[in-house]
This record gives structure tokens, sequence and C-alpha cells, in this order.
């Protein structure tokens, strides 16, 4: 078993201002041959943690296992770990051949085994043709492939990579995310990938963590935290365009449920847990695309059917338009200032300062406590 178990790390930096947490009470089991992705905004502690598995952190307190086995007294070169930095910290004096062979050659590794496997991650990463060439002369993504490759050549138990696509232009980044998930597939690798880029952790990940000031706030696959976030920061942060939240209260009339804020009143579905949140401060949210709108010029620019709970939000004014081709952004304000956006057809006719009324799939909303934590109602 090659999975990894983190149980209860703390690490503290000092600073000038006495210290900084970079992880409180961090726990997580990375499954064998199992790519998981830390996702969160920078200095979350996705890279201290990464640190700390490979041993180049010691933890104030806690514990790390690499295959079953406590690694606190096991030295960084012994845990059978590879990991990939931002920066390249490629050797520029040596071919791309003998950076791909440093490690192996650290090792004492036979020369003959040595080519024989440079060869094969060559091939695998479609840099053969450029093992003679040395790195200041290739591009910025045969720079990452050779960094990929210099780690992978090893055969380690674990691969950690630190935001290894940071670097590269937009395609560049599309291209290499996929080969990375193709690698992954194919080396059958326990792999911990780091970005603060939602939308990479969603397309890259077998899960997700996402982690906010060095606390782990929710782990589970890609679609079961979009779908169920487990607090109103995860819900905030995962999502292209992100959540719409609105704060207001939980409040009963008549034996009737409402979430009563800046709009006014909104008639919510029945559910016992709300119960013990009334007349307390919560936050409504809604994905953009569960937000219906429709106009005089197009009546329904999202089409529902007859069975779709639906409440009515008001009148909204279109205050910016964001057309993506397969899809189209829109960003609406009410006269009472609060902001929606809303993810429509690509093919909405609606335009800059035209008046629309929005209206709210029920089925689809999200409540949240205001409290610190911000922890979900479900």
């Amino acid at each position: 078993m090659t999975g990894i178990v983190l149980k209860q790390i703390r690490k503290k930096f000092k600073t000038k201002a006495g210290g900084a947490n970079a992880l409180v009470d961090f726990s997580l089991h990375v499954r064998e041959k199992e790519l998981l992705v830390l996702v969160g905004p920078s200095g979350c502690g996705k890279t201290t943690t990464l640190r700390v598995i490979a041993g180049l952190e010691k933890p104030d307190t806690g514990q790390v296992f690499i295959a079953d086995r406590d690694v606190e007294r096991v030295s960084p070169k012994d845990r059978d770990v590879a990991m990939v930095f931002q920066h390249y910290a490629l050797y520029p004096h040596m071919s791309v051949f003998n950076n791909l062979a440093f490690g192996l050659k650290m090792r004492a590794t036979p020369k003959e085994q040595i080519k024989h496997r440079v060869q094969e991650v060559a091939t695998m990463l479609h840099i053969d043709h450029l093992l003679d060439r040395r790195p200041t002369t290739l591009s910025g993504g045969e720079k990452q492939r050779v960094a990929v490759g210099r780690a992978i050549v090893r055969h380690p138990k674990v691969f950690l990579l630190d935001e290894p696509l940071a670097n590269l232009d937009a395609r560049l980044r599309l291209d290499m995310r996929t080969e990375v998930k193709r690698l992954q597939r194919k080396l059958q690798i326990t792999m911990i990938y780091v970005t603060h880029d939602q939308e990479e952790a969603m397309t890259l990940g077998d899960r997700i963590a996402v982690m906010h000031q060095g606390r782990l706030l929710q782990c589970g696959t890609p679609r079961e935290v979009y779908e169920t976030p487990a607090c109103r920061f995860v819900a905030g942060f995962i999502g292209t365009p992100p959540m719409n939240l609105w704060p207001g209260r939980l409040i009963r009339e008549n034996g009737i449920y409402y979430f009563a804020g800046s709009m006014g009143k909104l008639k919510l579905l029945h559910h016992n847990v709300y119960e013990s949140h009334l007349d307390q401060d919560i936050s409504l949210g809604i994905r953009p695309h569960h937000v219906l709108m429709a106009s005089k010029k197009n009546h329904d620019a999202n089409p529902i059917d007859d069975h779709t709970p639906i409440a009515t939000l008001g009148q909204f004014e279109v205050i910016a338009i964001e057309p993506l081709g397969h899809t189209t952004i829109v960003h609406l304000r009410s006269s009472c200032g609060t902001s929606v956006v809303v993810n429509a057809q690509a093919c909405t006719d609606v335009t800059y300062g035209d008046k629309v009324v929005l209206r709210l799939d029920l089925s689809q909303i999200h409540l949240f406590v205001a409290r610190e934590d911000g922890r979900r109602i479900s």
C-alpha cells in the first residue's frame, strides 16, 4: 500500500508579529494510486503540506504515514517521494539527458539501466528528441516536461507536484493538464497536485481537498464538493463563476419557512433541519446556472419544466455581459443593490441596461450559518 495519511498536523512559522499558523490540526488520507488535488487561495498551507510529506519541513505536532510507515525519523531521500516545484530547478549546464539521469546517478544506478529509464520516460513525455539540448534552449512547456520526467524516472512511491503549470500560458496549461492526468493513469502512482486554480482542481483530481488558513475544509470528489459544499467558503471558492451568496435570516410564518434578505422574503421548501436555525443570521447560495432569467425579448433564457419549484426574485438590471461561446455570463443588480450572476444560454439576446426578471430553482439552493465557519445547513 502506498497511500499517505496525515494525522493532526500542526505547523507554525516564526514571524516578526510572533508566528503564523501554516497548518492547524490538518488530517488527510490519500488513497493508493489516487490523484488528489490540494486547492485553496495563496497562503492556505498547500505547499507546506507537500513539504511536510516530503520531509522538507518538520511538523510541530502530528504524524505522517507513507505506505503505512511512520516517516517522522525518515530522511527526505529515504521516503521514496519525488517532488516537482513551480520553478523547474533544472541544471542549466547539463543536457536534458543528464538532468533526467541525475537522480539515478546519485543512487549509483547501473549505466545501462539509467539509459533505458531515461529513454523510456523521454519517449513517454515526447521529449526524446531533446535529450542533447540544454534547458536554456527549451520552451516553457518543454522545461516542464523535463522537470516532471526527472521526478518519475526514479519510479517513486509518491509523486508531489507544487503548482507545476503556474508559469505556462493558458493553452499550454490545458495541454499539460491533460498530460499530467494521462501520466498518472499510466503509471498508477499516488499523486498529490497543488494548485490555487479551482478549475484545474476540478478537471484533474479523483478527489479534491479544499484548504483555507491552514485547515482542511472539505475533501471529496469534484462533483461532491461542487454540489454539496461543506461551508460558505467552499461554496464561494469552487465553481466558475462562483456561487451567488446573499446574507439574511431564516424565519417561519404560519408554518412556512422563509429566507428574509435585502430582496424581501423568499419561500423555502420545507425541511425539518431549519427548525434549529430559526431567527438566526444565515447565507443563501445558489449556482449561477440555477438562476432563471426572463426578459421581454427572451421570455425564458433558461428553460424549465413544470415540476421545478420556482421562486421569483423580481426585476434586475443587466450591468455586464461575458459571452464565452458555449455560454454567456450575465451580471445583474437589483434596485436595492443586490448583485446576481447568471449562467445563461449562449444565444441569450439581453443587452446592457435591459430589465429582466429572475427566478430561482428552489430545489438547488444552499443555506449556510452566518458564523465564522459558515457550515452548511443540510
